[in-house]
């Protein structure tokens, strides 16, 4: 079975599955040099745009 909408069905990955493609992916970051680090929102917004605003308040 297809994990894309090819056939017209998609299955939801697994947690064990999304975690060892995250560790891979970082690992792979890692060789090319990249440096990763989580992203810090200082203050309330988070969006700069008049799209990104009206979005995040929204889903308020």
């Amino acid at each position: 079975m297809s994990r894309y909408w090819g056939d017209g069905c998609y299955s939801q990955p697994t947690i064990s599955e999304l975690k060892r493609k995250s560790e891979a992916s970082r690992v792979s970051a890692e060789k090319k040099g990249k440096r990763l680090e989580p992203a810090v929102i200082q203050g309330r917004n988070i969006a700069k745009s008049w799209w990104g605003r009206a979005w995040c308040n929204n889903r308020e």
